[in-house]
Order: structure tokens, then C-alpha cells, then sequence
């Protein structure tokens, strides 16, 4: 028996079968649950106010281009200057902060490169508005030698509607930033999934 299926349903577009509505003339953005329980999101000015799935439009990565040394003895959001991708403005680089468009749960990965030359206490943590608060990703003394060192985390953290999330470190020394570059000192967020908050 061969399959063919002549029913309307099968000639209908993705958009129809999941209620997606129009685009949006709306510059703030617009989430929509469809009856599978995706998320999607629109703003006019961003893809012609076209719907797409959260997961796949709500990514960014911003980096340090420029040299930097870290300040000491306080805590201090990493300054980030450098946006390599993200659609809906997420990131302040004047600030270091990226803001949730839409509710969700966000993944957060960062990594720094850092020279080490003299024993150094060093913490490092996602500083956030939802509802897990701060989520510390390191903390270590290092040993007195001169060596580069990375830091790197990662955390699932949950946000309401323009909520924020940020990079924030300590040491007790001054440490530089090796080679500063995209593969050097770098920030991900991506939108992993809904939640309700």
C-alpha cells in the first residue's frame, strides 16, 4: 500500500499548522507559545518582524579586543567591547550586561585568559536578576609562578523578561589579559528552553 496523503492539512505551510501569526509590527519583542510548547520570537526590526523559534534566533557572543587588566580588589563586571553576533541588541558593551528579550532559561558560557605571576586569589561568577541569583563558576588561589591560566564556566540560569545576567570577577592581583581576541576572553548566552518564572 502506498502512502499519499491529499488531505489539506498536509498542504498547509509550518507557520498555519502551529497558529504562528503574522509578522509582528512591533519593536519590542513578541513571544508566542505554539501548541507544541515552542517559544518563538519577533520584533519588526529584526528579520522583518518574522516569527522564529527562541531557540534558534536568541544567540550572541561578545569578546575583548582591546588589552585589559583587572582590577583589584573589587568586584568588577568584565568589560566586554567587542558584539561578534547577537540579533536583538542583548548585550550593553558600555555596561558588560546582557538583557533576557524575552522570559526563559538562558545558557551563559564564558571563558578568560589571564597571565599569572604572583600568587593571586581569583573568583569568578555569573551575576544575574532571575531567580538563582549569583552563580559562582571559580574560585581558586593560585601559586606564585608566571604562567597563563583559564577560567572557564558555564550555568543554566532562568530569567524574567529583561532581566540581566553578567560577568563579574575578582583577584588580588592585577592580571592581564593574554592576547586579547575572540578565542581569548569571550562570552556566549544562549536561549536554551521556557520558564515559567
Amino acid at each position: 500500500m502506498r502512502f499519499q496523503s491529499n488531505s489539506v492539512a498536509s498542504l498547509q505551510d509550518i507557520n498555519t499548522l502551529l497558529g504562528i501569526p503574522p509578522p509582528t509590527l512591533s519593536t519590542t519583542p513578541q513571544a508566542y507559545v505554539d501548541p507544541t510548547d515552542e517559544l518563538w520570537i519577533a520584533d519588526a526590526n529584526i528579520y522583518g518582524g518574522h516569527w522564529k523559534r527562541a531557540r534558534d534566533a536568541i544567540r550572541s557572543q561578545v569578546y575583548r579586543a582591546n588589552p585589559y587588566t583587572t582590577v583589584i580588589n573589587t568586584e568588577t563586571t568584565l568589560p566586554f567591547d567587542t558584539l561578534s553576533y547577537g540579533a536583538y541588541g542583548e548585550w550593553n558593551l558600555a555596561t558588560g550586561v546582557f538583557t533576557a528579550p524575552i522570559a526563559g532559561i538562558y545558557r551563559i558560557t564564558a571563558s578568560l585568559h589571564l597571565q599569572i605571576s604572583v600568587a593571586t586569589r581569583l573568583y569568578a561568577r555569573f551575576s544575574n536578576s532571575g531567580a538563582y541569583a549569583d552563580a559562582l563558576f571559580h574560585d581558586f588561589t593560585t601559586p606564585a609562578a608566571v604562567y597563563p591560566y583559564i577560567i572557564h564556566g558555564s550555568q543554566s540560569i532562568p530569567l524574567p523578561a529583561n532581566g540581566t545576567m553578567s560577568v563579574v570577577y575578582y583577584t588580588t592581583q592585577a592580571l592581564a589579559v593574554v592576547s586579547p581576541a575572540q578565542n581569548s576572553i569571550w562570552c556566549q548566552v544562549h536561549f536554551e528552553q521556557m520558564y515559567a518564572l
